[in-house]
């Protein structure tokens, strides 16, 4: 029966809308690369750092009395990279920074607060992430060209990378998987690097976890309630492995990272820079401009080209 001689909420014409005064934003800003190395400055747009290696143990017992021979000696090696500018502009009109928004006070520091995340990330994936489909190969700053920062991959030695970019693994087993694994965090054991990060894409996070069903595993579930299905430590007899996912590394890698020997440096740090104000328009930049230094290119090691078969079995 309906209801007669009522005042109806849905015959309203001022009703305070119900929206909660907070912005929801779950995109991930975090940066497990880089914000694993040492920041350190630079001064120029080419920058360049040294690299030694030690003589191979060799048989050594000399004549009493023996003159001293000339051995030989190693050239100390000189690396270069360039400097990358990122920047993200902020432009916000004068009405919109004058009207009242739900859940930000003012729009231009909620835009400036979101930029900043945002370069902190395209600083990380062109450290590791492949732009392009290929690793970043260091290019100078010229007319109509922006300079580009060597990734981590471009430096690694051939010694410690194992797989191939260009022709993708397809495993099918997880012995052969682990056992790429093993050889590269071997490869870095006996060129002397101390790695303790293993640094993996989320789908290949999935296949690593997947190891533990193999037969002759053990592992502290430490509370019978609780599911788990992850592996945060690899042991093998080379050392220990956190592992770490990383959102923005190319998908098909795996990098084993001694961070003693990666380093950020910047010509220009971080940092919001105000510009001239443009009719009726503020406007402002976060920018930074710098580049990676891998100090050793034995250091960190590269599993390339992780892809899986659809009939892969981790547990063979």
């Amino acid at each position: 029966m309906a209801v007669t001689g009522a005042v109806y909420s849905y015959n309203q014409k001022t009703i305070k809308e119900d929206i909660t005064d907070i912005i929801y934003n779950i995109d991930p800003f975090d940066t497990p690369a880089l914000s694993g190395m040492k920041t350190v400055p630079l001064n120029n747009t080419l920058f360049s750092w040294n690299e030694d290696v030690l003589a191979a143990p060799a048989a050594n017992a000399s004549e009493e009395g023996a003159d001293g021979d000339d051995g030989g000696h190693q050239v100390v090696d000189l690396i270069s990279n360039n400097t990358q500018i990122f920047k993200k502009l902020v432009k916000v009109t004068g009405t919109s920074e004058s009207v009242d928004f739900y859940g930000r006070k003012s729009e231009k520091a909620y835009q400036l607060a979101k930029k900043s995340k945002e370069l902190k990330r395209d600083i990380e994936f062109a450290l590791v992430g492949r732009p392009g489909g290929d690793v970043q190969t260091p290019t100078a700053h010229s007319t109509g060209v922006g300079g580009l920062t060597g990734s981590v991959q471009y430096f690694i030695d051939a010694s410690v990378t194992k797989g191939n970019h260009a022709i993708p693994s397809a495993y099918t087993v997880g012995s052969a998987f682990e056992a790429d694994i093993l050889a590269t965090h071997q490869a870095l054991f006996e060129a002397g690097s101390d790695a303790t990060q293993l640094q993996i894409a989320p789908g290949t996070s999935i296949n690593v976890a997947a190891l533990t069903r193999a037969s002759a595993r053990t592992r502290d579930y430490r509370n019978e309630k609780t599911l788990t299905n992850v592996v945060e430590l690899y042991v093998s007899p080379f050392g220990e492995l956190h592992v770490v996912i990383n959102r923005w590394l190319f998908a098909a890698d795996m990098l084993f990272m001694d961070f003693s020997y990666l380093n950020m440096g910047y010509l220009r740090n971080p940092r919001k820079e105000e510009l001239a104000k443009v009719g009726d328009s503020s406007r402002c930049q976060v920018i930074a401009e710098g580049g990676v230094k891998v100090l050793n290119k034995k250091a960190t090691g590269l599993l390339a080209g992780v892809t899986f078969n659809a009939s892969y079995d981790p547990t063979l």
